[in-house]
Parts: structure tokens; sequence; C-alpha cells
């Protein structure tokens, strides 16, 4: 089966177009998939991979890959502006587009340009204000060898179990001829801005490669031009500028890159998020309610996929500190708001409204309120403002969290590390055989089939992975549209005793 997820310091491909997803998955022709399997490690120790952002001969000896593989979650919580390095090129046979360096500029920097949003509009949004996008474009360069010298008839992936040699060139080997040729334009640069507050210190944070021609994920019939669109790492660190900045990190984009494509990859890179599809294409994974999903595909009607990602998880926003987190303890009644917070919803600028007003809550579910259990529930409001507007539904969503466990691949574990509960379906994930869920219209709360309990007894219901009861109850709920909120009782109990 394919694995087109993190691995090992490999690569961290965007999920595919989902035109491409439903046409290959649901057929029994598996080659395209069994072929990319073949040149993406998919045995490797690492499992998430996708913060991998220092070499392993940073660590010192005997610090396990699993704490390397975390570096970029580990850093500290990105606020303000983040500023990007993004280099243009074309290669020796095909040319970018010409005005790569306007679109670009548009794409990623502008606010009020791109109709559907850009990629600072998005992470303003989604943070709440406290990260935007900067950034400086060089090139566009010429590559010294040919489209098909790096995607080697696999997407640019040929070889990752090799990476590191030479003689086996690949999307790495693309990303270090860039940062060759910018270095030959500007033997003085200084890279010293591209690190933000410290984070990755002395390192380029967000080091990103736009290529002419499309994305691999797109369509997937030529692999030997085309070039799917990843977070990696150079084969080597490069230490590079006057103030001798390090760059090791990188994400590669098409020349027609939607807001979707590269904020997911960013989330990759600098926020260290996983990809929380199902690495084994048993299920949808999270369907289109995380942009580390289905979500990077988001769009509404008259618009193309991939310009109006959804917002991440409540999982995502928690590591980076974007929602107030509140651990339940005990018996109450709840009016949860919508998680992007009143200032979305509204239609307020984040930067211009109050704190408050861009902060939505999301709450921890645990037996007893333990605010410290690697396993757990998380429950947020999800409406269809900003760039949710593009959610297959609207509603309370329930989430089952296990730290525990490396990523999202029913391959390797009996269970994923992020779960969307399905409140109309009964699976551990959205089935990838049924149409009616394949983007997880089922999945909120009180849902299409107005499921208003989630409890011991319920389906879904609240036990925990090893099927114990977890004392966590949440009843009576009610989508109240008209004034944006979802009412609910919230029960979390101490462990039932044993009779």
């Amino acid at each position: 089966m394919h694995d087109h997820g993190c691995s090992s310091n490999g690569p961290c491909p965007v999920p595919p177009h989902p035109k491409r997803l439903e046409r290959e998955m649901l057929s029994a022709n598996k080659t395209t998939f069994r072929r990319l399997s073949s040149d993406v490690p998919i045995t490797t120790p690492f499992g998430l991979g996708d913060g991998v952002i220092f070499p392993p001969e940073d660590f010192p000896p005997g610090v396990p890959k699993a704490f390397m593989k975390r570096a970029a979650a580990l850093q500290p919580p990105l606020r303000g502006p983040l500023n990007v390095l993004i280099v243009l090129t074309s290669y020796k046979d095909m040319a970018i587009r010409p005005d790569a360096a306007e679109y670009f500029n548009t794409l990623f920097f502008s606010h009020g340009k791109v109709k559907t949003g850009s990629v600072t509009e998005y992470y303003e949004e989604v943070s709440g204000g406290r990260v935007s996008i900067t950034g400086s474009i060089f090139g566009p360069y010429i590559l010294p060898e040919t489209a098909e010298y790096y995607s080697r008839d696999g997407w640019g992936f040929r070889n990752a179990a090799k990476s590191t040699a030479p003689e086996n060139p690949n999307t790495q080997t693309m990303a270090g001829h860039a940062l060759d040729a910018l270095l030959k334009d500007k033997p003085s640069i200084d890279l010293g801005p591209f690190d933000n507050n410290g984070r990755a210190q002395g390192t380029v944070d967000a080091f990103i490669v736009v290529h002419a021609g499309i994305g691999g994920e797109i369509d997937g019939s030529n692999p030997k031009r085309d070039i799917w669109s990843v977070k990696w790492d150079l084969k080597k660190q490069r230490t590079v500028g006057k103030s001798n900045t390090k760059v090791y990190g990188f994400l590669t984009i098409p020349e027609d890159a939607k807001v979707g494509v590269s904020a997911h990859e960013i989330g990759h890179l600098v926020f260290g998020w996983p990809d929380l599809y199902d690495n084994s294409q048993r299920t949808r994974g999270v369907g289109k309610w995380c942009l580390m999903s289905g979500g990077t595909w988001g769009s509404i009607q008259g618009t193309e996929e991939g310009t109006v990602p959804c917002h991440p998880s409540a999982w995502c926003k928690v590591q980076q500190g974007w929602v107030d987190l509140q651990a339940s303890k005990g018996v109450k009644a709840v009016l949860l708001s919508d998680v992007k917070g009143a200032a979305v919803v509204k239609g307020i600028k984040a930067s211009a409204s109050s704190k408050a007003d861009n902060t939505g809550v999301v709450y921890r579910l645990w037996t007893n309120g333990d605010a410290n259990s690697k396993e757990y529930f998380l429950i947020e409001s999800r409406k269809r403002y900003g760039f949710d507007r593009s959610l297959p539904g609207e509603g309370l969503l329930v989430w089952h969290i296990d730290d525990n466990v490396e990523e999202n691949d029913f391959s390797k574990s009996d269970h994923l590390k992020v779960t969307l509960l399905n409140a109309d379906f009964k699976s551990k994930g959205l089935p990838v055989s049924h149409k009616e869920y394949k983007d997880g219209e089922g999945c909120p709360f009180p849902g299409l089939t107005k499921n208003q309990t989630f409890n011991a007894t319920s389906s879904p219901n609240s036990h925990s992975h090893s099927n114990l009861d977890t004392s966590v109850s949440v009843t009576n709920i009610s989508d109240d549209s008209r004034n944006g909120v979802v009412r609910m009782d919230i029960s979390v109990q101490p462990p039932r005793a044993k009779l």
C-alpha cells in the first residue's frame, strides 16, 4: 500500500489532489501507489519525521531519533512575522512562468489582493493574529539539470532511503542546487534575517524552493517530470553567508502552487505538525477537517481546490498556543463558540481586535480532569467562517488524541495518533469506501443523525483506545446556529469504582 507520509528525516509530501486520491484509492489498479511506496522508505524508526530540522550529528550521542524528529515542534512558539526565503527556479529544459516573482509575492505576502486569501492572511487568521508571513524572493535561477534528472521517474523521491549519496539525485539535490544558484548570484548575502526570533538558533526557518511545472500531487501521470511538493532536508547541512547561517530543512512547491499546499508544507517545516491523513490509506484520516489532511485542498464554489484550505485541527493549534485550552473537571453546562474566535466570525481583522476576540476555546477531556495524560479528547466548535468556509459541515468536533502514537498510520498501530470521531458512523477513521463520508460530512455533533450524546454507551463512545471507561460524558449537544454556539453539558468524573 502506498505511503506518501513523512518517514525518518525523509520527505513529508502534501496529500494528493482529491480527484487523484479518489481515482487511485478506489481503483483496482494500485500501480501508482505501489511504485511510489517503493521510492519512499516506509519502514523507519522515526515515525513522524516531519519535525526534523537539525541533522543527527547536531545532537549528543544517545539522543533518541524520536526526540530529533520533534525538533520543529519543540521550538519556542513563533510570534509575529515569519521571514521566509523563497528561491524561484527553472530547469535546464523547462522555464518557470515569467510572472513567478509577482505571483508568489502576491500569493504569500499580500493583503486584499487574492480573492480567496493569501498565505499570510491564512496564518494571520488561523493563529488569531499571532503569526504572519513576510520574506524575500530571489531568482528565477536556471538549475544545472533537467526536470527528469531530479524526478528520476519517481516524483523526486527516488532513492530516498539512500538520499545522502551524491549519485542518487532527487528533490534534495534540486534544493541544494537552488541554494548554490542563490549563493552564486548573491555571494555576500546575509541569511541571518531568516532565522526568526531565535527559533532553531542560527538556522533558516523556512527555505522555500519554487520549481517550474506542476506538482506530482496534482495528476500523478508523469513521475518522470513532476516533483511532488514536500518538506524535506538537504543531504548535508550548509553554513552560508556572512552571518554563517545554517540551511537544512526546506520545502518545495510548483510554479502554480495555491495557498493550501504552501500552508501545509509550512505547517511541517515551521510548526512541526505531522501529516494527519492516514499514511496507510486504509481510512481518510481526519478528512477535510484539518490543514494537515484533506483540508489542504479546501475550496468553495467557483474556485480551484486548495485555494481555501481549512484551519488546522484543535490538536495542531494547541501545540502552538493559538487557543485557550481548558481541562474540564466535574459537571458544567457549556456554550462553546467557534474556535476561530469572535474576531474571525465577525469579519474583524485579527490584529485590530482584542486578544480575547482572537482566542477560541478548546476543551480537554479525560478521566478526573487529568491535564497531563498522553491520551485524551479535545472538543472544538467549527463553523463555516473565514478559511473554514470550505468545511464539509459544522458543529462540535470530538478529537481522540494519543500522543504515545508516532503518526497517523493504521499499518503501524491499531489506532491513529489524531482521530476525528464520526457522530454519524461507527469507525476508527473515515472509511475510504463510503463516499458520503469521504470528506467527513458526518463528523460533527449533533450531525446529520442528530446525535446529541457522547458518553460510555453512545456510538461513538468515550472509551479509551484500550476500551476502558474514561468517565467522560458530553450530552444534550445542540448546534445553536443563530447565536453561533454549540450548547452541551459536560461531565468529567473520577474513575468509576469497580463492583
